[in-house]
């Protein structure tokens, strides 16, 4: 116990920014002989895996003895080699980041250099890859990392040692913990060279994923056998902390980092193509019988791919990506791509899980949350989408896909996966509000959701002529998937400003392209807004008066009107920001319509703000609040105001239609006047050209006042009109 002391002396002093009084040979001498000599066992394997007994052993042995004692010794024991790898960790780490003063940063270099060379420090630190103890394996993992990444720092080479032994256990064809151990092991070292500050960045990565090339490939192309042994595992193994789920989501992870290094470094090795050379192991994986959390992490990875967003959660300033990074990318993503087709054409959508009680985090069941996971639904759709979008722009040589497996048919499949798991309150009144409603926590994602259906829908009307109505049937008609994103923003252009301003999604990429196209086809967008506002009003008063009716009555007489074919309606959808319950028959439920964030009352709508007695319709495109006298839990004259109204603009312009005209008019206004303060982030001058035309296509085709002009008008009228 008084080396404990001594060591904590000295965690204290670094702490503190302060050199420790111990020498630095002494405190690395403590160090490692706390880790060897409280588990003596492991010393002595780590003394004996050089001769012949144990020269073929793999070091299988470690796994069976090394148990953690259950005695108050043995907690002891443990305990300090704990703090004895974490202080190795956190040492290394400091070093890395160069937070410390220059006295205590050599004192902690001498430390470790002391501790690799003079001790062998690397030959411990790697048989703690079979420690069965939770605890211990997750400190041992930090600990190694961040000594591997030291030594890599200072000299610009891999630990030989740990090299050999985690290529010698990923050859073993039955994962273990110390499988587990290896490539989380791997995965941490790949990030922290990604993410810190290395002279030979490129190089190192190299170096180490070219050495996983003779082991990863067959490990990753025998998961599939480790699912169909899981369900025979013997009852006596029942307390070994190794699993299924635990070493997947460890493969899964390294793949990402690896996909990563390819984007970001233009390293390209067989290791970090096996996701798009051998895409039908992971699409099998998410309709197998292995842990929810699993199948999630597996579509979420192919989603990255597809997306070129691998690394986004700890990469931060990255180079633009492109299919242009080596010479294999653009091939391997189409690979990647017609897979998925292919799956989808064999039926894999109806495969796919989609728990309504998702866990988080590999936890338990959320039961407090209702309706679909939407992580699932947006990874699903998107992985598909992309996918469609892909072979559309890479499969130049077909003058258009067969109609009987282009891209309607593929629309039409993930449109009956979205509807089997949309119900109730979830349940879509028009096809093409699933962009908004399964996308809708999502900005970035929606995003590019709308613009690869506005580019599904480009291709097929220059290639099929695609009609609107049919368009409507696929859920890809962008008008109607435009008009559903105001909606759920409540017309508010602010909303639209944060969007082109940030730098987080591909909104003004969609955005430009969907300006163009309305400005050629302003009818059609009329005719849209007509149709949805056409179904809404009567649906809401189904949904306020008898809030516990069928939705299939009301489809049935909007059949009247001229709407597509279409499913049910969210009889209470709020949107992007809106809540979401189902209507209370009674009364019960009073604020089942009141949005999360009120975007109509922000200091840029010209909405009013409700008061304090009126609760808006979220669905309403009245955007005025209406007040509500509770007769036997029913809203009495809802229904009768919602017809007067929609009686009185009958002949004229679609009020949706004004208001989002409205919308985008404000848009340009505000944007006109941060450019000419300079204050926009880039030259808008072609956006605002764009949105200058919107006034004057309201008022060429309304019998109505026109909307005040955009004062940018004269300031657009010298760009070219192929700008």
């Amino acid at each position: 116990m008084d080396m404990f002391f001594i060591l904590q002396d000295v965690h204290k002093c670094l702490l503190a920014g302060k050199r420790p009084t111990k020498g630095s040979h002494e405190v690395a001498s403590m160090l490692c002989s706390v880790i060897c000599e409280s588990w003596p066992e492991t010393c002595l394997l780590c003394q004996t895996a050089g001769s012949c007994e144990h020269e073929n052993s793999n070091y299988q042995t470690l796994s069976a003895r090394f148990h953690p004692c259950t005695n108050g010794e043995g907690q002891k024991r443990k305990e300090i080699v704990c703090f004895a790898l974490s202080l190795l960790g956190s040492t290394s780490t400091k070093l890395l980041s160069g937070s410390q003063s220059d006295q205590t940063r050599l004192y902690c270099k001498e430390v470790l250099i002391n501790a690799l060379e003079d001790f062998s420090l690397s030959s411990k630190l790697v048989t703690f890859f079979g420690v069965q103890d939770r605890l211990l394996s997750h400190f041992a993992v930090r600990c190694i990392s961040s000594v591997i990444l030291f030594q890599l720092h200072e000299s610009n080479s891999l630990d030989s040692v740990w090299q050999e032994r985690y290529i010698q256990i990923l050859q073993n064809p039955h994962p273990d913990n110390e499988t587990v151990c290896s490539l989380l092991t791997i995965t941490t070292v790949i990030k922290g060279v990604l993410t810190g500050m290395f002279t030979h960045k490129k190089d190192a990565l190299e170096q180490l994923v070219i050495s996983l090339d003779p082991v990863f490939p067959g490990l990753y192309s025998g998961i599939l056998t480790w699912i169909e042994r899981e369900p025979a595992k013997p009852v006596s193994c029942a307390n070994d902390t190794f699993d299924v789920a635990t070493n997947l989501v460890a493969v899964l992870d390294l793949l990402e980092v690896l996909v990563a290094v390819r984007l970001n470094l233009k390293i390209c090795s067989l290791s970090q193509r096996l996701v798009f050379q051998q895409p039908s192991v992971a699409l099998q994986v998410i309709c197998s019988p292995v842990h929810y959390l699993v199948q999630k992490r597996t579509l979420l990875l192919l989603k990255a791919c597809l997306l070129l967003k691998t690394g986004d959660d700890f990469m931060t300033g990255g180079a633009e990506l492109s299919l242009n990074g080596d010479g294999h990318m653009t091939s391997d993503i189409l690979a990647l791509a017609n897979a998925v087709l292919n799956s989808v054409a064999a039926g894999w959508l109806l495969r796919v899980p989609v728990s309504s009680k998702a866990a988080y985090f590999g936890g338990n069941s959320l039961l407090s949350r209702s309706g679909p996971d939407f992580v699932m639904l947006r990874s699903t759709s998107l992985v598909l989408l992309k996918s469609l979008e892909y072979r559309i722009l890479y499969e130049k040589e077909e003058a258009g896909l067969d109609p009987a497996v282009g891209p309607q048919s593929y629309l039409h499949s993930l449109m009956l996966f979205v509807n089997q798991h949309l119900s109730g309150a979830w349940l879509l009144g028009h096809s093409c509000a699933w962009v908004s409603v399964v996308f809708g926590e999502q900005d970035d994602d929606m995003f590019e959701a709308a613009r690869i259906v506005l580019s599904l829908y480009l291709h097929q009307r220059g290639s099929s002529g695609i009609s609107n109505p049919a368009a409507c049937d696929t859920g890809c008609n962008p008008h109607c998937c435009f008009i559903y994103l105001l909606r759920s923003i409540a017309f508010d252009h602010s909303v639209l400003l944060d969007f082109l301003i940030s730098t987080e999604t591909c909104f003004l990429d969609y955005f430009v392209r969907y300006l163009k196209l309305l400005r050629d086809t302003w009818e059609d967008f009329e005719l849209a807004c007509q149709c949805i506002e056409a179904r809404e009003p009567v649906m809401e008063a189904k949904a306020a008066t008898c809030g516990s009716e069928t939705l299939a009555a009301v489809d049935g007489s909007m059949a009247s009107v001229g709407c597509p074919k279409a499913a049910g309606i969210p009889l209470n959808w709020g949107g992007a920001s809106g809540s979401w319950a189902t209507p209370s028959v009674g009364g019960a439920t009073q604020a089942l319509l009141r949005p999360l964030v009120n975007y109509a009352s922000s200091d840029e709508s010209d909405s009013e703000v409700p008061s304090a007695h009126c609760v808006p319709i979220v669905g309403n495109m009245t955007s005025h609040p209406l007040e509500f006298s509770k007769v036997g839990g029913c809203s009495v004259g809802l229904h009768d105001r919602i017809q007067d109204e929609v009686q009185e603009d009958q002949s004229t312009t679609p009020r949706m239609c004004r208001r989002a005209a409205t919308c985008l008019t404000e848009l340009g206004k505000v944007i006109f006047r941060l450019r000419k303060r300079k204050l926009f982030p880039y030259k808008p001058d072609s956006l605002l050209k764009l949105l200058t035309g919107i006034g004057a296509n309201l008022e060429r085709h309304s019998d109505k006042a026109p909307l005040d002009s955009c004062p940018c008008d004269t300031s657009v009228n010298i760009l070219s009109d192929n700008q």
